[in-house]
C-alpha cells in the first residue's frame, strides 16, 4: 500500500470522532498536502511510526484542510473576485475553521506554536500584498512590460515563500510537539523554503497562458520579458499564442525547469548531512527526475521543430536511378546515418511527451542495423560506450532519465554482442521481464510506472498494458535470444511457445507498440528461418504468404492507417532476402521492393519516415489497431508517432539492402 492510501485511511478513521463527517470528500484526494507533515516527521524526530500517531494524523489532517482553504483564497484573487458566494465560499470557510479547530486539539493556547502561527500569518499576508499590488499595477499595462522593470530574483523569492509561508507551520507543529532539535528544525525550514520557490517556479510554467491573460508576477514571464529586451524583440502586439510559442522556441521554459532544478539540486546538498531523512530525499529526487523529463520533452519539441522546419527542399533521388543505383544508394544512406551521429556517440529520435526524444533505444536499434556497414570504426565505438555509460539504473531504456524496459534492453545486448562485448552481467536482469506465460513485457515494475507518469490512480489495472507480455517486444528477444547462443535454455523455449501460441487469424503475429504487424512478424520469421527452418518451414511459409497478400501494386507495405511506409516495405525485404538465402524463390520481389525503396530515398540519403510507433493507454491491454488514432505531438495515450529524423527508417532501409 502507497504511503498517500496508508495516510488517508488514518485520516478518514479520525473524522467521525471529530465530527467532520462531512469533510470526507476533502480528503479523497491524492494531493502532497494530505501527507505534508510526514515528509518532515522523520528527519525531525528520527521515529519511523509515522501511520500509528495520532498527533501526526491530526496535524496531516488540520494541513489538508488549511491547504483547500489557500486554494480557494489564490483563486478568488487571481480571478479578481471580491464577493461572498454563499453557495461555494461557506464550504471552504468551514475547512479553515475545522483545521484551527484540530489545531487548537494539538496545541494549548499558551503553546508557542500559535506564536509562530502569527509569524507565519504576517509572511502570508506580505506576500498576498505584493501579489495583490502588482496585479493592480499591471491591470492596465502590458505585464511583460512590469515584469522587466520591477521585478527582481529577491522579490519573487520572497513572493514565492510568503505564498507558501503555512506549510511551514507543518514543521513548526512537528518541532514544538516533539521537542526536536533547533538546529535540524532550522535547516529543513530552509529546505521547505527553497523547495517552495522551485514549486513556485514550475507551477508558474503551468500557468504561464493563464497569467499573460490575467496578469500576475510570473516567473516565466519575468524570464521571457529580459529574453525580449536582451534580443530587442518588439513584442508588445503579440498574441498569447505568440508569447507560449517563444517561452519555448526560445529556450526560456528549458530554462525555467533548468532553474527549479538548480534549486532542488541545493536541497538534496543539504539532505545529505540530515539523518532519516529518505521520504523527503525520495519527494525531491521525484520531483527533480519530473523536472529534467519535462527538459527532454522540450527538447525533443525543439527537435522536431527543427528537423521540420530543416527538410524543406528535401527531393526524392529519382535522378539516380540506374542499374548503378543500389550501391548508389546504400552508400547515401550509410552517409546520412553517420552524419546523424551525435559527438557523445548517440543517435536521436522519436519523441514522447511523457519522456523527450530517445537516444539509448535509438543509439542501441541503429547498431543492430548498420554497424557492419558503417565505414569508420571509430562511430561504432563511440555508440558502444555511450551506450555503457547511459544506463537507466542496471539496464537501458528509452533514454537514460526515462524507465529501463525490456525492449531498448533488448537491443542494446544484441548491439554488445554484434561488437563482440560482454553482455552476460545484464542478462539476468533482463530476463526478469520475461513473464510466467513466456512472453516479454515492456517494463516490469507497476510502481515505477506509476510514479514515472505521475498517475493519479495507483491500482495495477492503471498499468496493466505496458506491464503485461507483447509480441513486438517479444519477437525481438526471441531474435536476441537466438543470436546469442540461448536457443537451448528454458528461457527460449518458454519464449519459442509463446511465440507458437500467439500467431493471429491472418498467421502473423500483432505488434503492441507498432501499427503493423510486419514489425512482430519479421522479427519471429528471422529467427525461425536460422533456428529450425525444417521444423517451422510451413509456419514461415504460410507468414510470409501473408506478408505477401499485405502489399500494395507497388511492392509497398502501409501501416494500419493505410499510409505507406519505408519502413515496414524494409523489413518485409529483409525477410525474403532471408528466406532466399535458404529456398532462392523470391528474387523477383526482392527486386521489386528494392527498386521501390530506392524511388523513395530522399536527396540528403535519408529515407521518408512515417507514423510506426504507437502508444497506446497505459491500461489498454493486448493488441489494438491504431486505424483511427492521430498523428500528436501532446497526447501521451493513443497516438501514433513517426521518427521525425528519419534515423530509425533509414537505419531499417540499409539492414534491408546490406545483402543485396
Amino acid at each position: 500500500m502507497d504511503i498517500l492510501t496508508k495516510r488517508k485511511k488514518s485520516i478518514l478513521r479520525l473524522l467521525p470522532e471529530l465530527g467532520m463527517d462531512e469533510l470526507v470528500h476533502f480528503v479523497s484526494g491524492g494531493d502532497l498536502y494530505l501527507n505534508y507533515p510526514d515528509l518532515f516527521y522523520e528527519p525531525l524526530t528520527g521515529r519511523k511510526d509515522h501511520f500509528s500517531n495520532r498527533k501526526l494524523a491530526l496535524l496531516c489532517l488540520a494541513g489538508v484542510l488549511y491547504y483547500r482553504f489557500l486554494l480557494k483564497l489564490d483563486r478568488k484573487i487571481d480571478t479578481n473576485q471580491s464577493a461572498f458566494n454563499p453557495e461555494t465560499d461557506l464550504e471552504f470557510i468551514t475547512t479553515v475553521e475545522s483545521s484551527v479547530r484540530i489545531l487548537s486539539l494539538l496545541f494549548k493556547p499558551a503553546s508557542p506554536f500559535w506564536a509562530r502561527w502569527g509569524t507565519r500569518r504576517g509572511e502570508f499576508i506580505e506576500g498576498m500584498q505584493i501579489d495583490f499590488a502588482f496585479k493592480q499595477y499591471m491591470k492596465d499595462t502590458n505585464p511583460f512590460h512590469v515584469h522587466r522593470k520591477e521585478v527582481t530574483m529577491e522579490l519573487y523569492t520572497k513572493l514565492a515563500r510568503g505564498k507558501c509561508a503555512f506549510g511551514k507551520s507543518a514543521v513548526d507543529g512537528i518541532s514544538i510537539l516533539y521537542q526536536t532539535n533547533h538546529q535540524v528544525s532550522g535547516t529543513i525550514m530552509q529546505i521547505h523554503d527553497n523547495f517552495m520557490v522551485a514549486w513556485s517556479i514550475i507551477d508558474d510554467l503551468e500557468d504561464f497562458r493563464k497569467d499573460i491573460e490575467n496578469p500576475q508576477i510570473n516567473y516565466c514571464i519575468w524570464k521571457l520579458s529580459n529574453y525580449y529586451h536582451d534580443n530587442l524583440i518588439d513584442y508588445q502586439f503579440f498574441t498569447t499564442t505568440e508569447h507560449v510559442k517563444y517561452l519555448f522556441l526560445s529556450g526560456v521554459g528549458y530554462t525555467c525547469y533548468e532553474d527549479a532544478v538548480h534549486v532542488l539540486e541545493g536541497i538534496l546538498t543539504s539532505l545529505k548531512d540530515i539523518p532519516n531523512a529518505h521520504f523527503l530525499s525520495g519527494i525531491i529526487q521525484l520531483k527533480k527526475r519530473e523536472y529534467k523529463l519535462k527538459q527532454l520533452a522540450i527538447l525533443g519539441y525543439l527537435d522536431k521543430f527543427n528537423a521540420t522546419f530543416t527538410n524543406h527542399g528535401n527531393k526524392k533521388l529519382q535522378q539516380y536511378l540506374n542499374k548503378q543505383s543500389l550501391q548508389y544508394g546504400k552508400e547515401r544512406a550509410v552517409n546520412y546515418i553517420s552524419s546523424r551521429q551525435n559527438e557523445n556517440g548517440s543517435w536521436h529520435d522519436y519523441e514522447l511527451p511523457f519522456a523527450g526524444t530517445s537516444n539509448v533505444w535509438i543509439t542501441s536499434y541503429v547498431l543492430t542495423q548498420t554497424n557492419t556497414a558503417l565505414k569508420s570504426a571509430g562511430q561504432v565505438e563511440r555508440a558502444i560506450n555511450f551506450l555503457k555509460d547511459n544506463k537507466s539504473g542496471s539496464l537501458w531504456g528509452y533514454n537514460k532519465l526515462w524507465l529501463s524496459d525490456a525492449d531498448s534492453t533488448t537491443c542494446s545486448l544484441l548491439a554488445f554482442h554484434l561488437n563482440n562485448e560482454s553482455v552476460e552481467n545484464e542478462l539476468s536482469g533482463w530476463l526478469t521481464f520475461q513473464a510466467t506465460d513466456g512472453g516479454f513485457k515492456t517494463y516490469d515494475s507497476h510502481e515505477s510506472l506509476v510514479a514515472a507518469l505521475n498517475l493519479r490512480q495507483r491500482t495495477r489495472d492503471i498499468t496493466a498494458g505496458w506491464t503485461g507480455s507483447h509480441l513486438c517486444v517479444s519477437a525481438l528477444a526471441y531474435y536476441f535470444l537466438y543470436h546469442k547462443g540461448l536457443s537451448n535454455t528454458k528461457a527460449f523455449k518458454k519464449l519459442n511457445d509463446y511465440i507458437l501460441k500467439n500467431r493471429n487469424d491472418r498467421q502473423l503475429w500483432d505488434a503492441y507498440w507498432w501499427t503493423s504487424p510486419v514489425y512482430s512478424t519479421s522479427y519471429v520469421l528471422q529467427t525461425m528461418i536460422r533456428y529450425n527452418f525444417k521444423k517451422y518451414r510451413d509456419i514461415i511459409e504460410s507468414s510470409i504468404a501473408a506478408l505477401l497478400a499485405m502489399r500494395n501494386r507497388d511492392f509497398s507495405y502501409a501501416d494500419e492507417r493505410g499510409e505507406v511506409s519505408c519502413f515496414y516495405t524494409a523489413l518485409v525485404m529483409k525477410v525474403l532476402i532471408e528466406y532466399n538465402k535458404v529456398v532462392p524463390v523470391y528474387g523477383n520481389e526482392i527486386k521489386q521492393i528494392s527498386s521501390w525503396l530506392l524511388h523513395q530515398q530522399l536527396s540528403d540519403g535519408s529515407f521518408p519516415s512515417s507514423y510506426c510507433l504507437k502508444t497506446p493507454a497505459p491500461n489498454v491491454i493486448g493488441y489494438v489497431n491504431s486505424k483511427d488514432w492521430k498523428a500528436a505531438n501532446k497526447t501521451n495515450a493513443n497516438a501514433v508517432r513517426d521518427d521525425f529524423h528519419r534515423v530509425f527508417t533509414t537505419a531499417s532501409c540499409i539492414n534491408a539492402m546490406i545483402d543485396l
